[in-house]
C-alpha cells in the first residue's frame, strides 16, 4: 500500500492533550470487525488484555460525554433504594447512580473480570459488583428496585433478550422499574445533503456494528411478552458538533477505519475521507445526530 502523505487539514486541527488521547485510541482499536465477531462486548471475556483496556477507555469517555450525562440526570432523576445495573462495564454510570439522593446501594453486573477490577477500583462504599450475566443474575428475587441497561441492550445477543428480560423481572419488587437506554442507530446521520461521500462509511460501520438497527424499536414488544407494564419508547437525540466528540471521535473516524481495515475502498480514497472529515469539523460543518432510545417498564403489583 503506498504511504499516505500527511493531510493538511488534519494538521490544523487542535492539538490538546486530550483529543490526542482520543485519536491515538480510536486508531488504536479499530474494532477490526470479524466475519463472526462483530461486536468485541458480546465476547468480552475472550478478548485480550490489551482490548479490554481499550475498550474500558472508551466506556469512561463516553459516559463523561455532556450529552450524555445531560440525559442521565433528566432520566434517572427519582429512582431510588437499591438500583441493579446490568453490563456495568468499569462501572461508570453505576458510580452517577450511587451518588443521586434517595440511592442506598448500587449493584453493578459485568461478565467482564477486567472491566470489574477497574470498577471496584474507584467505586464508593455503596457499590457492590458482580460477575455474571444478564441471564444469570447472581440477585435475590425481589430485591431490587431499580433496574437500568444503559447502552447494554445492543450488546446482548437478540437470542438471550428474553431469557433478560425475564431474569431482571425476576430480581425487581413489585412496582419497581426498569430503565433501557440505548443507541437508536436507525436515527444516526450528518449527511449535509443527499448524495454526501462520508455516509458510505457510516453507512458500512453500522451495517457491521449494528446489525439491526431497529433493535430498540421492537424492544417494547418483547418487555411486555416478558410481564412488564410498558412506559412509551422516547427518542432523545444529541448534536455533536466538536473534533473532541463521541460522534466524531468514536463514530465518523471510527467508520472510516472500519472502511479501510475491511479495503472497501483504496488508500487514496481514505485519505480525501478524513480531509473531509477534518475539513468539516475545522470550518464548523460538522453535524453528527445520535439518536437515543429510552423505554422504562414497569413490574406489575
Amino acid at each position: 500500500m503506498a504511504k499516505m502523505k500527511p493531510s493538511p487539514v488534519l494538521a490544523h486541527l487542535p492539538r490538546c492533550p486530550s483529543l490526542v488521547a482520543k485519536r491515538s485510541l480510536v486508531r488504536s482499536i479499530s474494532y477490526v470487525y470479524g466475519k463472526n465477531d462483530r461486536d468485541p462486548y458480546q465476547s468480552i471475556t475472550t478478548q485480550p488484555e490489551e482490548m479490554t483496556t481499550k475498550l474500558a477507555g472508551v466506556l469512561e469517555m463516553r459516559v463523561a460525554d455532556k450529552g450524555q450525562q445531560a440525559l442521565r440526570t433528566k432520566l434517572l432523576a427519582g429512582i431510588s433504594g437499591h438500583v441493579l445495573e446490568v453490563g456495568t462495564g468499569t462501572g461508570a454510570v453505576a458510580r452517577e447512580i450511587a451518588r443521586l439522593p434517595g440511592v442506598e446501594r448500587v449493584t453493578g453486573v459485568d461478565p467482564s473480570p477486567a472491566f470489574l477490577r477497574k470498577a471496584r477500583e474507584v467505586g464508593g462504599a455503596n457499590e457492590h459488583y458482580v460477575e455474571g450475566s444478564s441471564t444469570s443474575l447472581d440477585v435475590s428475587s425481589g430485591s431490587i428496585d431499580h433496574c437500568v441497561l444503559w447502552t447494554t441492550l445492543c450488546h446482548i445477543p437478540q437470542a438471550d433478550h428474553s431469557a433478560t428480560f425475564g431474569e431482571i423481572l425476576r430480581t425487581l419488587r413489585p412496582g419497581g422499574t426498569l430503565h433501557i437506554f440505548d443507541n437508536d442507530p436507525s436515527g444516526w446521520d450528518f449527511r449535509m445533503h443527499a448524495h454526501d461521500p462520508l455516509h458510505a462509511p457510516l453507512n458500512f460501520f453500522l451495517d457491521m456494528g449494528f446489525p439491526d438497527r431497529y433493535l430498540l424499536r421492537r424492544a417494547p414488544l418483547g418487555l411486555a411478552d416478558a410481564g412488564f407494564e410498558v412506559g412509551p419508547l422516547r427518542l432523545h437525540t444529541i448534536l455533536d458538533t466538536t473534533a473532541d466528540s463521541y460522534g466524531y471521535q468514536f463514530v465518523l473516524l471510527r467508520a472510516i477505519d472500519t472502511f479501510a481495515s475491511f479495503g472497501v475502498v483504496g488508500a487514496p480514497m481514505i485519505a480525501a475521507l478524513r480531509d473531509e472529515a477534518a475539513r468539516r469539523v475545522t470550518t464548523g460543518e460538522f453535524q453528527m445526530a445520535l439518536s437515543y432510545a429510552h423505554i422504562c417498564a414497569t413490574k406489575p403489583w
